[in-house]
């Protein structure tokens, strides 16, 4: 009987060692292809995130043990935003749905609106991954918030056991039954109880002893019920880095107080609106874009190119925009968002199943013109920015001094697809915040990691990024312009050295005359010295000789009045 005890525990030892390697290799072995729903034991922590978001979700941020890689890199964390599946709410709920709803009618509107918005959730999840991965990967553009992977279907042990780690083996399924609740119920932003965090201690506790049975009724739906009946769609994508900030913090500081531009946080903007123009190219709207959807990430200062519409664009910088959240967006290749033909957030909020390219663009500097309300300069500044003849000028005006939905003041409906061909593109919106941003094509020591190449050549009429020979040769003629630019460069730096030698040898000629004429100076003062001295010779000559003379006349007229001798002439003697 031990004998057989030892067999039994040797042999689930093995199985233990053998499933512990299992989760070892997939945790190291993580892709976009990974089944997300079991990356619990990956995991080291979670810190789940309270309602923020309108949409029916929960958040957390996860932590990865060591040795989790993700595409053979070591991978640190992860964000994750899950919400109930499809099936969960169609199917396995009904006899929550209906112990809870008086009649049919609130139980069936009740799952219409689940339905909703989950389809749009799952409409962002593919917006993640089939779009913005790509841009993100193909190095057309970094300005995204980065799609790791997907788990659909996944249970409520698979979710909650993310958690034990955190929160140990009884409060995790405590915890997130508590959270499952409030989804059900459809309970989050702008709601009388919002959804808490779900590692929330406190919170946990507090539903535990049911202090305050208006906010957690335990009879809702029994912790099996929910157990048994709940599956999640669960996304994982890349975490932001600690010290980000959403992009409106720093939209105060896009004019000095003179009303200038400040070149740096135009370099935001300019980033901000390179994700938009990359997605205007591979046919996406976002259609929710305002400056709390996208973050600004801090990073080391760095050099950074971006090669779009076939210019070049060069700067240095110490931040990297990243945009999110695309439950409201179309793109034509996904084909119709069903929540946008709902509850009129076409006509009244211009989130429609449309494209429209620069539909991103004006919502994004509309949002900044509202913040300058109290300085007109810097309104018009924005304003000249996205249009440019007095009707479109006119129109943008009134649109944006009306509200944030772009929706004309007379109708009161959204702006038409003509009004918006009235405006900017999205590359000369681009351009123009380049200028005020100082950013221009001077060669810099950008890496090609951090050179991103977007054109329109890139992409087929449905904005699906075209095989990568095509994006080769865009590279490599780009490549080739950079080249012979750089060349150019050269040979106007050569001939400018060629002209500094040239002034040199003049420069150089006009000193040798310059050294001749004083040696000639030097010549004749010389000369002129030895002349001097030669007549100083002379005369000192002259003037012995006459002395000798005198003195011998002296003499003879001495000698010959001795002599009683006669002498007429001495000179004739």
């Amino acid at each position: 009987m031990l004998k057989n005890n030892n067999n039994q525990y040797t042999r689930r030892q093995e199985q233990l060692e053998q499933l512990e390697q299992l989760d070892n290799d997939f945790c190291s072995n993580l892709t976009e292809f990974s089944d997300i729903c079991k990356i619990s034991n990956c995991i080291e922590s979670v810190n789940g995130l309270p309602s923020t978001s309108a949409s029916n979700t929960d958040a957390w941020v996860v932590n990865f043990k060591n040795g989790v890689k993700y595409d053979s890199s070591q991978i640190e964390k992860g964000f994750i935003k899950l919400w109930l599946s499809r099936t969960c709410v169609e199917y396995k709920l009904t006899n929550v749905f209906d112990s809870n709803c008086q009649n049919r009618t609130e139980k069936n509107n009740l799952i219409k609106k689940h339905l909703e918005e989950i389809d749009s959730l799952n409409y962002e999840a593919k917006v993640y991954r089939d779009i913005v991965k790509d841009l993100v990967d193909s190095n057309i553009c970094p300005n995204f918030i980065r799609f790791l992977g997907l788990g659909q279907n996944c249970s409520f042990s698979n979710v909650s056991g993310m958690l034990e780690s955190t929160l140990g083996i009884y409060n995790k399924d405590i915890a997130f039954y508590r959270n499952v609740l409030f989804l059900i119920r459809f309970e989050g932003k702008g709601k009388k109880v919002k959804r808490p965090s779900t590692t929330d201690i406190n919170s946990i506790l507090e539903y535990v002893n049911n202090t305050d049975k208006k906010l957690y009724d335990n009879n809702f739906a029994p912790l099996k019920t929910i157990i048994d009946n709940s599956t999640f769609t669960v996304l994982l994508n890349e975490a932001i880095k600690d010290n980000t900030k959403p992009w409106f913090e720093h939209a105060q500081y896009l004019f000095d107080k003179n009303d200038r531009p400040q070149p740096d946080v135009w370099k935001l903007l300019f980033q901000l609106m390179a994700a938009i123009y990359a997605m205007s190219l591979s046919g996406l709207n976002h259609n929710d874009l305002h400056l709390n959807n996208s973050w600004v990430e801090p990073c080391e200062e760095k050099d950074v190119s971006y090669v779009y519409g076939g210019q070049t664009f060069n700067f240095k910088t110490s931040y990297v925009v990243k945009v999110f959240d695309f439950d409201r967006s179309y793109n034509k290749r996904l084909k119709n968002n069903d929540i946008l033909d709902t509850y009129a957030y076409c006509s009244s909020y211009s989130q429609c199943n449309k494209y429209i390219p620069n539909i991103d663009a004006m919502k994004v500097i509309g949002d900044l013109y509202i913040g300058f309300n109290t300085r007109p300069n810097c309104q018009r500044i924005l304003l000249n920015i996205c249009a440019s003849n007095t009707p479109s000028l006119s129109l943008l005006k009134k649109t944006w001094d009306n509200g944030h939905y772009l929706v004309d003041p007379v109708t009161k409906i959204g702006l038409t697809t003509e009004d918006y061909e009235g405006f900017s593109s999205v590359f000369h919106i681009l351009k123009k915040i380049a200028l005020l941003g100082d950013i221009n094509s001077s060669p810099n020591n950008a890496t090609i990691e951090d050179t991103y190449i977007c054109h329109e050549d890139m992409f087929d009429e449905n904005g699906k990024i075209k095989p990568t020979n095509v994006s080769h040769k865009i590279k490599l003629e780009q490549l080739n312009s950079n080249l012979e630019n750089l060349n150019n460069e050269l040979v106007s730096d050569q001939t400018e050295l060629n002209n500094s030698n040239s002034q040199l040898q003049i420069e150089k000629g006009e000193i040798n005359k310059l050294n001749n004429i004083l040696n000639t100076k030097l010549y004749e003062i010389e000369e002129n010295q030895k002349k001097a001295l030669r007549r100083e010779r002379i005369q000192k000559r002259t003037q012995a000789q006459k002395r000798v003379r005198t003195q011998a006349q002296k003499r003879v007229r001495t000698q010959a009045g001795k002599d009683d001798i006669n002498i007429e002439n001495l000179d004739d003697l």
